[in-house]
């Protein structure tokens, strides 16, 4: 993908080009990386940061990012088999968000009420470890566009973070907490709460 230089406004003849070998499964990794490029160059204007002796304004840059697709070619449709939705077993009240735990099997659920379950194997399926973290008095209502929207562990498991909105005014929140235990017995500590947003 290429763009022509920009004629107008402050970016006037950036030019961004980015290179891919294939789409492929990492594309939606390689649109995130070119887009915070892109933010990066308008944040700074395209600028190198230096102007001439005259004093005229700072000169433009060409950039060129190039980006490589890490998994190879997409899978053919014969190696993908057939696609379908599967009953994992799993019993949890309106799901809307699951992220893996790095380091484990174990998968983190997150219930629009407020709770945070674990999920591990179990067969075919998944069962439920039990309960991570309970922030149904935290979420209150679930009208609307309320509730535990979404979740994160980092990198090294130390860390959940939950997003939803508050029970007393709806604002959105995103709070970080303590990850101890190991897989099957996850507990995240309340105590540690750090609020991020």
């Amino acid at each position: 993908m290429v763009s022509e230089p920009d004629t107008s406004g402050p970016t006037a003849g950036c030019r961004l080009a980015a290179v891919m070998d294939s789409p492929g499964p990492s594309t939606v990794r390689t649109l995130g990386a070119l887009s915070l490029a892109v933010l990066g160059l308008v944040g700074l204007g395209c600028s190198d940061g230096t102007s001439d002796s005259t004093g005229s304004a700072p000169s433009t840059t060409t950039t060129a990012i190039e980006l490589q697709d890490e998994q190879g070619p997409e899978p053919t449709e014969e190696a993908l088999g057939e696609v379908g939705l599967v009953d994992t077993g799993l019993d949890v009240d309106a799901p809307i968000a699951m992220v893996p735990v790095p380091g484990t099997t174990s998968l983190l659920v997150a219930e629009r009420g407020g709770r945070i379950v674990e999920a591990v194997p179990d067969g075919d399926g998944l069962s439920a470890a039990g309960t991570v973290l309970d922030l149904r008095d935290d979420v209150g209502s679930t009208d609307g566009e309320r509730g535990l929207l979404g979740l994160d562990v980092d990198a090294d498991a130390q860390h959940v973070y939950a997003s939803y909105t508050g029970a007393s005014d709806g604002q959105s929140l995103l709070d970080e907490f303590t990850l101890a235990g190991g897989g099957g017995e996850l507990r995240a500590d309340r105590s540690s709460r750090r609020n991020l947003l």
